[in-house]
């Protein structure tokens, strides 16, 4: 059998004289998942700090945990150090409704090759929040000489709010201890699919001898095989030996599902 995309009522279709009828049982209903493409970066000057945000996939899902790595390149002749008047550089983040940052998920790679903790941003005021180093409790800059690079780790949480088969785009950009900002945004693009077990749809359906001539399987009733039958999807099936037959992954909404007359029986004609 082969498989389709989704949901909906199933659709009879008759088929014939003897009397074939075939008759369809939605189960449930979506659509098919889209990838995203990665975003391009932004053009950046080659004296600036260099910002590269990557997500560890192109695609989530409802309630899944997405990771994303931006590492900072400094390649201007300027070091920001706690010590100076910088206080050390940090990272924001803007998250598109729906995507929600996860508490304790946050890290960073120093430049001396070590890994920290972030403090967890104050989510509660705006939608930018700012990663910093977790100094006892305390927010503190990471320092990032000339010609050195950091790369801070975050996790988030794919909310019910978030709507399916769109793509979002998380956006950051550096900046120094006093919130200034350091470089050009960067951005990521993700999709986000529908959970292929609760939202895509399936029909079952039957080639059958329809003795009586009602359109419904039932009674002495025999299935027929070997009958093509296409769906308004362009996706096509045969029935198996017992007349028996199915569509996966259709979209919500009414579908047309056509009988192939060359393959009925000899002497068969459509019934209904």
């Amino acid at each position: 059998m082969t498989r389709s995309p989704s949901p909906r009522s199933g659709h009879r279709r008759a088929p014939v004289r003897r009397r074939l009828a075939l008759w369809a049982f939605v189960a449930a209903g979506a659509l098919a998942p889209l990838v995203a493409a990665p975003a391009p970066a932004a053009a950046q000057p080659a004296d600036s700090v260099e910002l590269h945000m990557t997500p560890t996939r192109s695609v989530v899902r409802r309630a899944e945990v997405l990771n994303f790595a931006v590492r900072a390149d400094n390649r201007t002749a300027q070091a920001f150090l706690r010590s100076d008047a910088s206080g050390g550089v940090a990272l924001a983040v803007s998250l598109p409704r729906g995507l929600v940052y996860r508490e304790g998920g946050g890290r960073a790679d120093t430049v001396s090759g070590a890994t920290v903790a972030l403090v967890d941003p104050d989510t509660a005021n705006g939608t930018t929040l700012f990663l910093f180093r977790d100094a006892d409790g305390e927010r503190q800059g990471l320092n990032l000489g000339v010609d050195q690079a950091v790369v801070f780790r975050f996790q988030v949480v794919a909310s019910s709010a978030l709507p399916e088969r769109t793509v979002i785009k998380p956006r950051v950009w550096l900046v120094n201890a006093q919130g200034e900002r350091l470089t050009l945004d960067q951005e990521a693009e993700v999709r986000v699919e529908p959970e292929a077990e609760l939202d895509e749809g399936l029909v079952l359906g039957r080639v059958f001898c329809d003795a009586d001539g009602d359109g419904v399987f039932g009674g002495s009733e025999v299935g027929v095989g070997g009958v093509r039958v296409v769906a308004d999807t362009g996706w096509v099936t045969d029935s198996d030996p017992a007349g028996a037959l199915h569509f996966r992954k259709l979209a919500p909404g009414m579908h047309l599902f056509k009988l192939d007359a060359a393959t009925l029986p000899p002497g068969s004609t459509p019934s209904g």
